[in-house]
C-alpha cells in the first residue's frame, strides 16, 4: 500500500513539476501575474518551490501587490519544510528587517540551515555575519571558510568578500597578490565592488602596470551597476580627461553623492557653483532618469533566490580564460563529503574523507591511477575530513612537487598511498551565480535514480494488472537514466568503474530500503505520506529536469 501511495504522489509531483516549469517560462517572459496564478495553487498544496517563488514575488511586488506579510508567510512555510532557497530568503528577511523585526541571531539560524545544504548565497551572507560578529561571535576563520565554500558554489560576491579579508589580513597575514587574483575573478563574474577595486589596481599599477584605459573600463562596468565608489572614480577620471565639458563626469559624481559617498559630495559641492542654471537643471534631469544596468532595486530575497541549489562542490575550477589565476591542481574536478550513510556503504567504520565523484581526464590524479569512487583520506601530512579540506591543502602546495595522496578503495577494502605530481592550473574567472547553476553530479544523481527504480519495480508488483506494464516502463526509464549518469562519470573509461556502477546501484537500493523503514517508523499516516511525497518530488525532478 505504501508504494501505491508513493505512485500517486509521484504522478502528482510530475504534474507539479510541469506547472513549475510553465510558471518559470511565464516569469522569464515578464508575465508575472500569469506566473503567480500558476504558482498559487501549488503553494497552497504544499509545494515548497512554489511557496519560495511566491514569497519572493510578494516581496518584490511582481505579478501581485507587494505584501511583506504574505512574503514572510510563504517563505516561512517553505523554509520550515527544508527548502534551502526559502531558508536563505528568510534569513535575509531577518537580517534586513524585511517584513519581520530585524534580528541578526535569527538570520544566523536560517542562513546556517541553508548554508549547510550548500546554498552559496547563504554561505556568502553568513560569512559576512561571522566576519562582522553580527548575531554570532566574530570568527574570521569561519568567515573565510564560508566565503571559500560560496565561491566554489558560484557566488562571485564571495570572491570579493574573501579578497577583502585577505587584503586586510583578517584571519591570516595580508597577501595582496592573492587578494587581487580573487578581485579579478569576482570582477569578471560581474561583482560591481570588485570591478571598482580592479579599476583602482590598474590605476595604481598594482596589476601588471599602470593603465588608465583599463581602469576606466572597470570603473564604467562598476558604475553602470550603481556601485557608488565606481561611480565616483569614473567621474574623477572623466573630469581629468575633459574638464571643459564636465556634464558626464558630474553625472557620475552626483549619482555617487546621492548614495551618501562623502568624497563625491565634497567634489560635487566644489564644482556645482561653476554651472549655470540650465546646466544644473540638465544635470538634475540626467540624475533622475538614470537607472542601473544589470541590477534593479536592492532586494535581498531576490538575491538569495538567485543562488544555486545544493549540490556536490567542485574542488577545482574549470578551463582556462584570458583573465587567469594560476593555481596548483591534482585534477580532482568534483568531490563529495562522506556522510555516515556513505561511509557505512563503503565499508568504513566512521565518516571522514572526500569521495571523488569525477577525475579530470589526463590530469595528475588520473595519470597516477586515482579513480572516481576513491575516497581521499590524506594529502601529504594533512588529514582530509571534508571535501573543502582538499582545496585548503591544495592552496599550500607548489606546482611541480610530488605529494603522497592516501585513498581508500572500497572495492578492495583497503587504503593505498599514491604519489601525484602537482600541476599548474589556469583558473577561469567566475561567471554570474545564476549562470553557474548546474545539474547534480552524475554519481549522486545516479544513486537517487536507482532508488526510484526500486520504488517503481516494487510498485509494479503491488499495482493492479492494467498498471503493471506502465510502471515497469517507468522503472526501466529510471534504470537507464541511472546507468547513463554512471557512464557519464566514467571520465577515464576504466573497467574498474563497472564496480563503481554496481556499488552506486547497491547504495540506491539501500537508500530505498532505509526510506521505507523510516516511513514505517513514523507515527501518523499524514507524516508517512509527507515523507513519501518528498521522495516523490525528488524522483520527479530527477527524471523530469532537462539536462
Amino acid at each position: 500500500m505504501r508504494i501505491l501511495v508513493f505512485l500517486s504522489l509521484f504522478f502528482a509531483a510530475q504534474l507539479a513539476l510541469a506547472t513549475l516549469e510553465k510558471a518559470g517560462q511565464e516569469f522569464d517572459k515578464g508575465n508575472y501575474a500569469e506566473a503567480a496564478a500558476l504558482l498559487l495553487p501549488l503553494a497552497e498544496g504544499g509545494e515548497a518551490r512554489a511557496q519560495t517563488s511566491l514569497g519572493s514575488m510578494y516581496s518584490n511586488g511582481l505579478g501581485v501587490p507587494r505584501d511583506l506579510v504574505k512574503a514572510v508567510y510563504w517563505t516561512r512555510k517553505a523554509a520550515d519544510s527544508g527548502n534551502p532557497r526559502a531558508q536563505a530568503n528568510l534569513g535575509l528577511f531577518y537580517m534586513h528587517g524585511i517584513g519581520l523585526p530585524q534580528d541578526d541571531r535569527q538570520a544566523v539560524v536560517w542562513l546556517s540551515r541553508a548554508a549547510d545544504q550548500g546554498n552559496a548565497g547563504a554561505q556568502n551572507t553568513l560569512g559576512v555575519l561571522f566576519q562582522e560578529g553580527r548575531g554570532v561571535q566574530q570568527d574570521y576563520v569561519r568567515a573565510r571558510n564560508l566565503f571559500d565554500a560560496a565561491i566554489r558554489g558560484g557566488e562571485v560576491g564571495a570572491a570579493n568578500n574573501l579578497a577583502r579579508m585577505i587584503e586586510q589580513g583578517l584571519g591570516a597575514k595580508p597577501d595582496l597578490k592573492a587578494a587581487l587574483g580573487l578581485f579579478e575573478i569576482a570582477a569578471n563574474g560581474g561583482d560591481p565592488a570588485a570591478q571598482n577595486r580592479v579599476g583602482l589596481a590598474y590605476l595604481n599599477g598594482e596589476l601588471r602596470q599602470r593603465n588608465r584605459q583599463r581602469a576606466k573600463e572597470w570603473f564604467q562596468k562598476s558604475a553602470a551597476q550603481g556601485e557608488r565608489h565606481g561611480q565616483f572614480h569614473l567621474g574623477k577620471l572623466l573630469m581629468e580627461e575633459n574638464a571643459a565639458d564636465p556634464e558626464s563626469a558630474l553625472l557620475w559624481i552626483s549619482l555617487s553623492a546621492r548614495q551618501g559617498h562623502a568624497p563625491a559630495q565634497a567634489e560635487l559641492d566644489a564644482r556645482i557653483g561653476a554651472l549655470n542654471q540650465n546646466q544644473r537643471d540638465r544635470l538634475q534631469q540626467l540624475v533622475s532618469q538614470w537607472r542601473p544596468i544589470g541590477r534593479g532595486a536592492f532586494d535581498p530575497a531576490a538575491q538569495a533566490q538567485a543562488a544555486p541549489a545544493a549540490r556536490t562542490q567542485p574542488s577545482e575550477p574549470g578551463p582556462s580564460s584570458p583573465d587567469r589565476v594560476l593555481r596548483p591542481t591534482l585534477g580532482l574536478t568534483s568531490l563529495q563529503n562522506l556522510t555516515p550513510e556513505l561511509a557505512q556503504s563503503f565499508g568504513l567504520s566512521q565518516p571522514g574523507g572526500a569521495l571523488i565523484v569525477e577525475v579530470r581526464k589526463e590530469g595528475p590524479a588520473a595519470q597516477a591511477g586515482i579513480l572516481a569512487g576513491d575516497i581521499v583520506l590524506r594529502i601529504g601530512s594533512e588529514p582530509i575530513r571534508t571535501a573543502s579540506d582538499v582545496a585548503k591543502v591544495l592552496s599550500t602546495l607548489k606546482t611541480g612537487e610530488k605529494v603522497i595522496v592516501e585513498v581508500y578503495r572500497s572495492n578492495l577494502r583497503r587504503s593505498e598511498e599514491i604519489g601525484v605530481l602537482v600541476a599548474e592550473f589556469v583558473a577561469v574567472a567566475a561567471g554570474p551565480a545564476r549562470a553557474r547553476s548546474g545539474p547534480t553530479p552524475e554519481l549522486t544523481k545516479a544513486r537517487l535514480l536507482y532508488s526510484c527504480f526500486h520504488f517503481f519495480s516494487e510498485g509494479s508488483r503491488e499495482a493492479a494488472e492494467e498498471q503493471k506494464e506502465k510502471l515497469r516502463r517507468i522503472a526501466n526509464q529510471f534504470l537507464m537514466r541511472a546507468t547513463s549518469e554512471v557512464a557519464a562519470a566514467d571520465t577515464d573509461k576504466n573497467p574498474a568503474n563497472t564496480e563503481l556502477a554496481q556499488r552506486i546501484g547497491a547504495q540506491g537500493k539501500t537508500d530505498f530500503r532505509s526510506l521505507m523503514d523510516q516511513v514505517d517508523r513514523l507515527p501518523t499516516q499524514t507524516e508517512r505520506n509527507q515523507r513519501i511525497g518528498q521522495f516523490a518530488n525528488s524522483c520527479s525532478a530527477a527524471i523530469g529536469v532537462k539536462q
